[in-house]
């Protein structure tokens, strides 16, 4: 349901986005791991649960920046596009709309949902997006909410392994590091 609120609203707040973001993969790639690994370990959540929500928080949202990106720029191995050919108001083509108006707008508006959109298209529009910095900008966000996720790993409880924090800490960089 919250996908169709995203992908029905002209342009979806920010809020919005990492609401998404929150219920389609903070939650159960990143959130519901953690808890589990560390119940079998035989830790008491209660101690740790905000800093893992706010760990998880900003590595999910990192992590969807980071494929809106990659969609949008071709990077991603596979061809760019489909956020625009699905409809999806994601990241990065919200912001590209936010950056729009006009005939540039329209010519965002009238791919989105287009399943047939052609590359040439979806080229025009990632061309408007640097034009206007939006790489940058997005770039930029991902490293932000990285290193958001690299400060709560970093304070870990001092009863978490030192291997544990170590890795926590690093895999927000990977996360950014593929978008430099």
């Amino acid at each position: 349901m919250i996908d169709l609120e995203r992908d029905s609203s002209p342009l979806p707040d920010e809020e919005l986005l990492h609401c998404v973001t929150e219920f389609k993969s903070t939650r159960y790639s990143i959130l519901a791991p953690l808890r589990l690994g560390l119940l079998a370990a035989g830790a008491d959540l209660a101690a740790d649960d905000e800093r893992l929500l706010r760990y998880a928080t900003a590595l999910g949202i990192a992590g969807q920046m980071r494929n809106d990106y990659l969609d949008l720029s071709g990077e991603g191995g596979a061809g760019p596009g489909s956020d625009i050919r699905a409809g999806r108001r994601a990241y990065a083509v919200r912001a590209v709309l936010a950056a729009t108006d006009g005939a540039e707008r329209a010519v965002v508006e009238k791919a989105l949902g287009d399943v047939d959109c052609p590359r040439e298209s979806v080229d025009h529009i990632r061309d408007r997006a640097r034009r206007h910095g939006i790489d940058a900008r997005i770039r930029a966000d991902i490293r932000r909410h990285a290193q958001t996720a690299t400060a709560e790993a970093a304070a870990g409880t001092p009863h978490w392994r030192t291997e544990a924090v170590s890795f926590f800490t690093h895999l927000p960089h990977v996360v950014a590091h593929t978008v430099q």
